[in-house]
């Protein structure tokens, strides 16, 4: 059976997966990527380390969003390669951008099948959603079947029109044993990164990683973090990644006197993103908006527990409220300081609530999605694939 993978990205988080997937037997898989990365993304893929089939589309991207990159991507060549391609499924990555829609259409008129996958909630409520609705609900009622990517992205789903039983649930996954392996670096490792980044000795350490963009709550944390260092002046916030509010970042850390309490990495590369959570020792996701945070995962896999906001997918399944960290209402800063504070003064409900992540998270790795997409093809199986 020639199965058809749409992804706009090569995320190195993906590649495992779409690896495992492709030694199915009975399954020949080809994977479309409509570009390496994205203007928001500064990931590096070595190409050699992909062992399954792909090809890289012509493509650009019609960008919308004021505060963040949300691109709606149109391929040129897209088409073409369909026809050749012959497949009988095809999964397509959502609804937000053009080459699904072409594949939906694809499959109605040649009798294929139609997978969709969604990460959606019912959370991201925007003008941008409203506008595309008529499309959105175009996609849903031509798929097959369906990936979710949590229990909120299916409870969406079912609200758009899609049938419960056509719906099958992969969490989003990384590769546990990865971060949970590197992130045991050696007490010798850890006192040098401290060092290395101005991290003192007894200092305990705040941890946030994404997306330096208003959606992902970051003034929210700044905020909440000030008003933490009037009790805990020995705490540091340490801030991995980029985005377009990095100058704002800086002048907000300027203008409050947080240059000694509050470090800016910028990118950090996936191989030694593990190294990060191993020196931190609470993660911090209080984004407004999320669809799933899959850095969730990675903390948790890191052995740290987790405090979120409400809005943020990936809670509503990984995070047991007082058992592997805490969730607070998105945009409520002094829920957020009263979260974080609980464990900043209790080692070992931090040691606890750590071990707990690992237990978690280890139904939530690749395999279980690599599955879910296996059933979801199988469901659609026709006789003469």
């Amino acid at each position: 059976m020639k199965v058809l993978l749409l992804n706009p990205t090569i995320p190195p988080r993906a590649i495992p997966i779409l690896k495992d997937l492709s030694r199915e037997p009975g399954i020949d898989l080809m994977v479309f990527f409509y570009s390496i990365s994205a203007k928001n993304r500064r990931w590096q893929v070595n190409r050699k380390t992909i062992k399954f089939k792909y090809q890289i589309l012509k493509s650009f991207d019609i960008p919308f969003g004021k505060n963040d990159y949300i691109p709606f991507t149109v391929s040129f060549n897209f088409l073409k390669k369909l026809l050749i391609s012959k497949p009988n499924v095809v999964i397509a990555p959502g609804w937000a951008d053009f080459p699904s829609y072409v594949s939906a259409i694809y499959c109605k008129l040649f009798g294929k099948k139609l997978i969709l996958r969604s990460e959606s909630t019912v959370y991201e409520d925007n003008w941008r959603r409203k506008v595309f609705m008529p499309l959105t609900k175009f996609m849903v009622n031509c798929a097959d079947a369906y990936i979710a990517a949590g229990t909120r992205a299916k409870n969406y789903l079912v609200k758009l029109g899609a049938k419960k039983e056509k719906i099958f649930v992969g969490y989003s996954a990384i590769d546990v044993k990865l971060f949970s392996l590197v992130s045991k670096a050696s007490w010798a490792e850890k006192v040098a990164l401290r060092k290395k980044l101005g991290i003192g000795p007894k200092d305990r350490v705040v941890m946030f990683n994404g997306q330096l963009i208003i959606r992902k709550g970051v003034y929210d944390l700044l905020e909440a973090f000030k008003k933490i260092l009037l009790s805990f002046p020995n705490a540091t916030l340490l801030m991995v990644g980029y985005g377009m509010e990095m100058l704002g970042i800086e002048k907000y850390i300027r203008d409050n006197r947080l240059t000694k309490k509050v470090i800016l990495t910028g990118f950090v590369d996936n191989k030694l993103l593990p190294k990060y959570y191993g020196i931190s020792d609470i993660f911090v996701l209080p984004s407004r908006e999320e669809t799933w945070g899959m850095v969730i995962n990675e903390a948790m896999a890191s052995g740290l527990p987790v405090i979120t906001g409400d809005k943020v997918g990936a809670g509503a399944d990984l995070i047991k409220s007082g058992v592997n960290g805490y969730i607070f209402p998105s945009g409520n800063i002094n829920k957020m300081v009263t979260a974080i504070e609980k464990l900043l003064k209790d080692r070992s409900k931090r040691v606890r609530f750590g071990m707990e992540s690992r237990r978690i998270i280890n139904s939530f790795g690749i395999d279980q999605l690599v599955e879910a997409i296996l059933k979801s093809i199988y469901s659609v199986r026709q006789k003469e694939d």
